[in-house]
């Protein structure tokens, strides 16, 4: 709608028909925007889908910008520019790096003031769906919009919701990646219009972390809130100009101002990492009006949030507003054993009890404030578990070519991955699957698809089935081991070798092999893959492996000299492996600079043969270089890390459906040589 400004001499700001202040300057900055755009025909504003609802109607851009209006304030948006129908100067940002990833607010078709931001690059859209629901809290108005941070793999996929009644939406950003593991910064920033008027009050409130404005009334009667539902890092209330300028310079202080001014308002998630395997969500809501009841009193979450009928534990309820006489009900079936201990306004621990004839499913998790004070629901926040044993172990899982599935598997085939359901016992709701270490892959269907391996060495598929609820996984079945190609033998042994001392040889065949004969030319022999041997006497000896497997075998032979003087002592620093994800025991920071100085030691007590996969890791945690380790019954083995051909700094994953301990010993010579006590006369 056109409308008619009044501008008196002198003044600083217009005032229009409805009543509604502006800054000239800023009006002026913002007209000029808007013409610039009309005149660039190659630009097109964004994509916008509007929730009609009641007292607030959101607008939401393909871009990942907003407007909004409420009827409490009738003809007056809530973000600059007020007038604008489409989205305005409020958005998500993400920066990675150095880059600053935003709404493309210079394609707003009422123009932007955003420039302080300074150098940036628009959101790629990827799509955003029509309004579905009914505006229920049941089912809540929601519109979901994709869009794509150009050439990194982050992707932002924002689902807003709004429930009738409700001052406040709400936004859920969840980011994903196509690109490995990706470090970023999260911001939620926006010029504020409080009520019919650009000018307001900064305001932080302390008990939910949020910022925003309030009007310059005495007292203020009209309240903008950017409610950070997961805490943020950090925040800002100030200008408006200084908050594009803060973000674009990629911090938050933490500060608002105290002044009545033109203000605008962020907050700011810092260093958020996601990686394929995990992505990471956001929640966050902005009010209009009164300071709703999710800034004063919220249950956000309960863990653990199941148990199973007759159990008694102790869970952690988070949230806000907490205080001494916070009482929780967690639905039928379920007694609070004893008052919550209130640890802080965010977090109280409860003593509850499961009764044993307690209907499985979910229940509602209802907090009350004070007694006939707030009250706040978080909604199918605490599960009663089904009784159930985990599935039975898949059946019949096997490897084949895509392009030729009655062929040979070939280090550059895709890979199809089958199996059959377990024959009996707790029927699978999921499956997951991997080749040889690599992470497990979740699956629905009893089959899948991998990509060339891009080496001969030999593959294993491992799957296992889940199922229950709480879902809990079964044991793994292997397959047969697939061989692409014949070894090529190799092996490297102890530097020094002398007589009485105990020699280690490491096998580095490539592609790796599966059984091993070791003849050490003294009479004697080994099938272990690494096996250590005392040689008697001094002297020349002639050590051969011949390393096998399904495809065929070679033979390698090395000349040995073994001497009469005893080795320096070493010096030995051993290293534990991280254990804390028991499947995947890890060491970060190896360094490999040449053979005999870096040791894995590898020890089982199983009674068969257990396989462990040994994988180096850089940096960036992608994979290097992967060994399949064999392990005899009951064997104690040491591999010369530095043997496999890598020098610098790796990180060490172990990876085994089988029991064993692990370690590194970095050794290092003594400073004083040693001699054997007996007489080393030939």
């Amino acid at each position: 709608m056109r409308r008619l400004f009044f501008l008196a001499l002198g003044f600083a700001s217009l005032v229009s028909a409805s009543g509604d202040t502006f800054d000239v300057a800023k009006e002026a900055e913002r007209e000029k925007a808007a013409r610039r755009v009309a005149v660039e025909s190659a630009l097109a504003p964004p994509v916008v889908r509007s929730i009609n609802g009641s007292p607030l109607t959101v607008i939401v851009g393909g871009d990942m910008s907003f407007q909004i209006f409420n009827s409490a304030v009738p003809g007056s948006g809530q973000v600059f520019p007020t007038g604008c129908q489409t989205t305005a100067d409020m958005g998500v940002f993400a920066r990675i790096g150095t880059t600053l990833f935003s709404p493309d607010f210079q394609q707003h078709p009422c123009g932007t003031v955003t420039d302080s931001i300074g150098a940036h690059t628009a959101w790629t859209p990827v799509s955003i769906g029509n309004v579905t629901g009914t505006g229920t809290s049941a089912d809540p108005f929601t519109v979901v919009a994709v869009g794509d941070a150009e050439k990194t793999g982050l992707r932002l996929t924002m689902t807003v919701t709004y429930v009738n009644g409700n001052n406040f939406f709400r936004k859920n950003l969840a980011f994903s990646s196509t690109a490995g593991q990706i470090t970023f910064d999260v911001f939620l920033g926006s010029d504020l219009f409080l009520a019919a008027d650009d000018n307001g009050i900064p305001f932080f409130d302390t008990t939910s972390g949020s910022v925003g404005g309030k009007d310059c009334g005495n007292p203020p009667t009209y309240t903008i809130l950017l409610i950070p539902l997961t805490p943020a890092s950090s925040y800002s209330g100030t200008g408006f100009d200084t908050i594009w300028s803060q973000i674009g310079a990629g911090s938050l202080p933490s500060t608002v101002a105290t002044a009545c001014i033109d203000n605008g308002a962020a907050l700011q998630w810092r260093a958020r990492s996601v990686s394929a395997a995990a992505p990471v969500t956001l929640q966050t809501a902005t009010s209009f009006g009164t300071i709703p009841q999710i800034a004063q009193f919220r249950v956000d979450s309960v863990t653990p949030s199941q148990a199973n009928p007759g159990q008694t534990l102790t869970v952690v309820v988070t949230g806000i507003g907490f205080q001494t006489g916070t009482t929780f009900d967690f639905g039928a079936g379920i007694t609070v054993n004893s008052a919550p201990a209130v640890g802080s306004s965010t977090q109280a621990t409860v003593s509850i009890s499961v009764g044993s004839n307690a209907a499985p499913g979910f229940r509602n998790v209802t907090g009350t404030q004070s007694s006939g004070g707030l009250t706040s629901t978080l909604a199918n926040g605490f599960q009663v578990a089904v009784a159930c044993a985990a599935p039975n172990a898949p059946v019949n899982p096997f490897i084949r070519p895509v392009g030729n599935p009655s062929g040979p598997v070939t280090g550059i085939d895709v890979l199809n991955v089958v199996w059959s359901a377990p024959a009996s016992g707790t029927v699978p709701t999921a499956y997951e699957w991997a080749i040889n270490g690599d992470p497990f892959v979740r699956e629905t269907n009893t089959f899948s698809f991998g990509l060339p391996r891009g080496s001969n060495s030999p593959i294993t598929l491992h799957v296992r089935a889940r199922g229950c609820v709480p879902e809990s996984t079964g044991p793994a079945a292997d397959s047969p081991t697939y061989i692409p190609a014949p070894p090529i033998a190799n092996f490297s042994a102890s530097a020094t070798a002398s007589a009485g001392a105990t020699v280690t040889f490491t096998d580095t065949s490539s592609p790796q092999a599966t059984s091993w004969l070791w003849i050490f030319g003294d009479g004697t022999f080994d099938t272990k893959q690494s096996p250590t041997h005392v040689f008697s006497n001094r002297g020349g000896y002639s050590v051969a492996l011949i390393a096998s497997n399904g495809a065929g075998s070679s033979v390698k032979s090395q000349s040995l000299t073994v001497q009469s003087i005893v080795p320096l002592a070493a010096r030995t620093v051993r290293r534990d492996f991280d254990s804390s994800d028991p499947e995947r025991p890890r060491l970060s920071n190896v360094v490999l600079e040449g053979t005999g100085k870096t040791w894995l030691s590898l020890s089982t007590t199983e009674g068969e043969e257990v396989i462990v996969y040994l994988r180096f890791l850089d940096e960036s945690g992608a994979l290097v270089e992967e060994r399949r380790l064999s392990l005899s019954p009951g064997q104690d083995a040491l591999y010369d890390l530095g043997a496999y051909g890598l020098s610098g700094t790796y990180s060490l994953e172990l990876v085994s459906s089988r029991a064993f301990s692990s370690a590194v010993i970095e050794t290092a010579p003594s400073r004083e040589p040693r001699k054997r006590a007996f007489d080393e006369r030939p």
